[in-house]
């Protein structure tokens, strides 16, 4: 009961953190806020430019008239310095990338710390939209588990993380010796030649079957 309490006060806690930081300032307003941190910049430039053009006369004075020029560059370094990061944020949704904050290698540690999970394949993680990240995995579990205990626990370390829409997909095998051999249901149908994982075996499985048909 009070490991039950621990792990709901922990995932209580990570929620609220996670929900403050994704969906504090979405890319729409943090565009706009940069935007309009830009125009401000580059006008106190212009001010400043006009103010020196009127104090000083530029026919006495040379260097002002360096200052309209320089407004310039100084505008286009402040457009580019605001907008490079948001452009890159919204390509990495674009590309459907995996968050640069979630370290993969330990989720996957994590997960197979649980009992009765013996192997994790084909996981997927990507972030969708603002606030959603997105993750399929493939779960090598005993056939005498729980299976239904084994995906709150799973869903409880990937919410931890900042996962809340997930698909597992179990794969019962009866001892962890077995794990690695291939088999001829894979993750496909048995004569496909796309699959990365025992493509020969596969193919020799399946022109076995073929020939003895």
């Amino acid at each position: 009961h009070e490991d039950s309490h621990e792990d709901l006060h922990e995932d209580s806690h990570s929620h609220s953190h996670s929900h403050g930081h994704s969906h504090g300032m979405d890319h729409n307003t943090w565009a706009l806020f940069l935007h309009f941190v830009g125009d401000v910049l580059t006008s106190i430039l212009v001010l400043v430019v006009g103010l020196l053009a009127y104090c000083y006369n530029p026919e006495t004075h040379k260097w002002v008239e360096y200052g309209d020029p320089t407004a310039a560059v100084i505008s286009a370094a402040i457009l580019v310095a605001t907008s490079w990061p948001v452009m890159v944020s919204c390509s990495s949704i674009f590309l459907q990338s995996s968050p640069t904050h979630l370290d993969v290698a330990q989720v996957k540690r994590t997960i197979l710390a649980i009992e009765h999970i013996h192997g994790i394949h084909e996981e997927h993680f990507w972030q969708l939209v603002d606030g959603l990240v997105i993750g399929t995995l493939h779960l090598i579990v005993s056939k005498n588990c729980d299976w239904n205990e084994i995906t709150v626990a799973v869903k409880n370390i990937l919410h931890r993380n900042g996962i809340h829409s997930t698909t597992l997909q179990p794969e019962f095998v009866d001892t962890p010796e077995s794990i690695g051999l291939c088999e001829e249901i894979g993750s496909c149908v048995p004569e496909c030649l796309g699959e990365k994982c025992c493509k020969p075996k596969r193919r020799l499985s399946a022109s076995t079957v073929d020939t003895e048909a």
